[in-house]
């Protein structure tokens, strides 16, 4: 593998290309973008290319020893970090600060990456930012997040910053393509639709299982009327049970909302092209009716509030509950 294989991310692929064509890494960098665009694999692609035994400084040849195992995330100096039940926690950093304690084994440079920095609690913060104010010779950090407004800002400042945006429906499309998913064409564009630009998502729609959960949770919300106060409370129940699909519950609540908006903004429907959701349109027509892009935005604005407490062990379901009431409140 080398910087080739990483899709729809030029503009951050020639940031990086250039950094190791220059002999320049920094040793602390954080890719920040949304999630499932890449930012993870791109990080392994560049710590194959700083360790890469053959090739040209700005990429990596994919055969040598060192890139095979760092493909197969199996190299002893690159290490990767992850949350332990939703956090990063000072042992971890300490494993990181023994890890580099000693030269790099095979490569030339020990990496590290961190993925999902932002989940670093407190005290691993500070722990780790003592190590990036001092950084280690031939270590090279990746910090890589897609919410870097919660990291501190004393470890920002230790960073030089790669922005990653939301991959094109062609970029989706080649990388379902290549994984060979064996989708009909049909589910593939829905899917692609409505990921946003995450591949991750992409993937998660191609299971018609969630296609039909979807289906169901929307047409459940678009149904709410001012009466309609069981239903409110028998849906925040319900999302507050799954535990394992509330960012996803939220991120469609985000979707339709705002496919709503743009439906408002443009009654024509010279917009619709644009939609997350083109299947449910006439769902959305029935939303929107009666609702100005005032009150749409406003839904957004709090749903967006919502979604930057979740770190936070709020209690999901009463806060989806106030957010609903004040749906059904304003119809």
């Amino acid at each position: 593998m080398s910087f080739a294989e990483v899709i729809g991310q030029q503009q951050a692929v020639n940031q990086l290309a250039s950094m190791a064509g220059s002999g320049k890494v920094p040793a602390a960098l954080l890719l920040a973008g949304m999630e499932g665009v890449g930012k993870c694999f791109t990080a392994y692609q560049l710590a194959q290319v700083v360790n890469c035994r053959q090739s040209a400084a700005a990429d990596a040849c994919g055969t040598c020893p060192d890139c095979r195992q760092i493909a197969r995330r199996v190299h002893p100096d690159v290490l990767l970090v992850e949350a332990e039940k939703n956090q990063i926690k000072i042992d971890q950093v300490r494993e990181i600060h023994h890890y580099l304690g000693f030269a790099p084994l095979s490569g030339r440079f020990k990496v590290v990456i961190i993925n999902d920095a932002h989940l670093l609690n407190g005290a691993a913060a500070n722990a780790l930012l003592k190590t990036l104010e001092e950084p280690p010779a031939q270590t090279i950090f990746l910090l890589v997040t897609h919410r870097q407004q919660l990291l501190l800002p004393t470890i920002l400042s230790r960073c030089i910053t790669v922005m990653f945006k939301p991959l094109s429906r062609v970029a989706l499309k080649e990388i379902l393509s290549r994984q060979g998913t064996g989708a009909e064409a049909r589910l593939v564009e829905k899917a692609v639709a409505l990921s946003g630009g995450s591949i991750s998502r992409a993937r998660y729609f191609l299971d018609t299982d969630n296609l039909s959960w979807r289906d169901d949770f929307l047409s459940r919300i678009g149904a709410l009327t001012p009466e309609s106060y069981e239903d409110v409370f028998a849906l925040a129940e319900e999302v507050g049970r799954d535990a394992e699909r509330i960012d996803m519950t939220l991120y469609l609540l985000e979707t339709f909302f705002r496919d709503a908006l743009v439906l408002t903004m443009d009654p024509a429907g010279g917009g619709q092209c644009n939609l997350f959701h083109p299947d449910l349109a006439e769902l959305l027509q029935g939303f929107a009716a009666g609702r100005s892009a005032t009150e749409l935005l406003s839904l957004l604005e709090e749903l967006n509030r919502l979604q930057s407490r979740l770190l936070f062990n709020i209690n999901i379901r009463l806060a989806l509950e106030a957010l609903l009431m004040k749906l059904v409140a304003r119809r």
